[in-house]
């Protein structure tokens, strides 16, 4: 077994977590060695973007905070994520999830979740204890889709990185 040959297991960043590496440097840290990590890829997707975006411009975050959030997803080399079709039957499935409502009413977060799930995101990232405890529908488990593992950067580094 080649170890060279493994893929690299794609851990998501959630919106929360491109604030917090910026205003947090102890999870920017961990990010830092997640992406120098051979074992994984830090990934996002575009919606991700867009909501970060959006709110820089409440102007809360600081003049140099957009720059900053795209200067550490290079930094990373992460990839961004586009849709493709199953992000949106994704959505469609968990908008209509009676038995777990907590996504019904969330505009952005199924989606970045959607995202995740689509590309077999091994890890979700995000300081949403909300996303942490959701339950994906069966019919999507059914269909091979699964909930990536959902923690904390903190909870990442105790898991994965902690030598």
């Amino acid at each position: 077994l080649n170890l060279m040959d493994q893929p690299k297991k794609l851990v998501f960043l959630d919106t929360d977590i491109l604030i917090s590496a910026y205003e947090d440097p102890h999870c920017e840290g961990i990010l830092n060695h997640a992406a120098n990590h051979d074992g994984f890829q830090l990934v996002t997707s575009i919606t991700v973007l867009g909501e970060t975006l959006f709110k820089a411009m409440d102007n809360t975050l600081g003049k140099d905070f957009v720059i900053s959030v795209m200067a550490n997803l290079n930094r990373w080399d992460a990839e961004i994520m586009f849709p493709d079709e199953s992000v949106s039957r994704l959505c469609f499935s968990m908008s209509n999830n009676y038995d777990d409502s907590r996504m019904i009413g969330q505009k952005t977060d199924k989606v970045h979740l959607a995202y995740a799930m689509s590309q077999d995101c091994a890890v979700f990232l995000t300081h949403d204890v909300g996303l942490t405890r959701y339950r994906v529908p069966q019919e999507l488990q059914d269909a091979k889709f699964f909930k990536p593992e959902t923690m904390t950067p903190e909870a990442f580094w105790d898991r994965y990185l902690r030598r």
